[in-house]
C-alpha cells in the first residue's frame, strides 16, 4: 500500500510540474509580443492570432484583400479567384474569347473545340478525314479504320 501511494504521489508531482511548465511557456511565448493587428481573430485552437477572413498581412499590418468583379474570395481568404470564363494575368481578370466551334473547360479557365474540331492557334479548324478513316472516341481527332494504319495524314494497309 505504501508503494501504492508513493507512486500517486510522485505520478500527481509529474503532472503538476508538466502544467507549471506549459503555462510558464505559454506566457513567455506572449509576453514579448505586441497586441494583435487590427482585423485579426483569435486562433480557435492554440494560442496567438490569425487574420479574418478578407484581410491579408501587408508588411506588419493587414490589407482588405481587394476582391475585382468577376470574382470571388478563395478558400483560405487571403487572395482571390476567377469565375468560371476568366483567366487572371498578374492581379487582372480576362474574359476568355471562345472561339466559334469550342466551350469552356471543366474548371472554366480555358477553352477546347467541340466534336469533329481541333484547336489550330486561336481558332477551331474542322478535321478532315482522310478516305478510311474516322473520328476517334473523343472526337478531337481521327483513327484509321481497321486493318489500316496511319502514316503521318493518310491511312494506308
Amino acid at each position: 500500500m505504501l508503494r501504492f501511494r508513493f507512486t500517486l504521489q510522485l505520478l500527481c508531482q509529474l503532472v503538476l510540474s508538466s502544467c507549471l511548465i506549459a503555462v510558464a511557456t505559454a506566457q513567455a511565448q506572449t509576453a514579448g509580443t505586441a497586441s494583435p493587428p487590427a482585423n485579426s481573430i483569435d486562433r480557435q485552437f492554440g494560442s496567438g492570432w490569425d487574420y479574418a477572413r478578407g484581410y491579408k498581412r501587408v508588411a506588419n499590418t493587414s490589407d482588405l484583400v481587394a476582391v475585382p468583379k468577376d470574382a470571388y474570395l478563395g478558400r483560405q481568404g487571403t487572395n482571390w479567384l476567377c469565375e468560371r470564363g476568366y483567366q487572371k494575368t498578374a492581379d487582372q481578370l480576362l474574359a476568355i474569347q471562345l472561339p466559334a466551334n469550342s466551350y469552356l473547360n471543366d474548371n472554366g479557365d480555358d477553352w477546347l473545340c467541340g466534336r469533329g474540331h481541333e484547336k489550330q492557334e486561336q481558332s477551331c479548324a474542322y478535321i478532315i478525314l482522310p478516305e478510311k478513316a474516322h473520328l476517334n472516341s473523343s472526337g478531337s481527332s481521327w483513327d484509321c479504320n481497321n486493318p489500316y494504319r496511319r502514316p503521318g495524314n493518310r491511312c494506308i494497309r
